[in-house]
């Protein structure tokens, strides 16, 4: 026989072991519903402001292009997701190396008409949080370098003539190239 411990409460005796398991239950039950009011009445104050809608589309974009695109890539979801402004900072990631310091130009000429780019932040944490570890370095904003630019991004033809020689034959539009010419 098991020996029942008691403690005295204000004035009262109380047993420890004689706590039913449907008032803890309960207790459980009821904070649940508690947190998910709160939370709903949270979540209603803040879905209604701009500030935050855009948390809501990306998500909701996301897990669109996630269930229609079960076995795609993560490579392969960012480019259908993205499109063509994924498929060049990916490319100039590829062609250029991990200590690279490259000179992007400012947003609007990634806008510039015509062009493949869509409407997206390219100021440069966007473009810098993509390249890492490159360095991003937006045009007419060179100050804190460091390191000399190694490399130029041509976009919609911008940028030629920040490099160190004459490119002959065709130009792309889109590329990325060396600031001086590699033998």
């Amino acid at each position: 026989m098991k020996k029942k411990t008691k403690t005295h409460q204000k004035g009262r005796q109380t047993d420890k072991k004689n706590i039913k398991p449907e008032n803890k239950l309960l207790k459980i039950i009821v904070l649940n519903i508690a947190m998910l009011i709160v939370s709903g009445l949270i979540l209603n104050y803040y879905m209604g402001r701009t500030e935050i809608k855009w948390i809501h589309t990306m998500l909701t974009s996301n897990y669109k292009i996630i269930t229609q695109n079960p076995k795609a890539t993560f490579d392969e979801r960012l480019s259908m997701k993205l499109g063509f402004n994924y498929m060049y900072l990916n490319s100039v990631c590829r062609n250029t190396p991990d200590t690279a310091v490259i000179l992007f130009p400012k947003r609007d000429v990634f806008l510039k008409q015509p062009t493949n780019f869509t409407d997206a932040e390219f100021g440069r944490i966007w473009i810098s949080n993509f390249v890492y570890p490159r360095k991003a370095v937006i045009d007419e904003d060179t100050t804190g370098i460091n390191r000399p630019i190694t490399h130029v991004a041509i976009v919609n033809g911008w940028g030629y003539d920040k490099l160190n020689y004459q490119v002959s034959g065709s130009r792309p539009e889109n590329t990325v190239l060396p600031v001086n010419r590699q033998n």
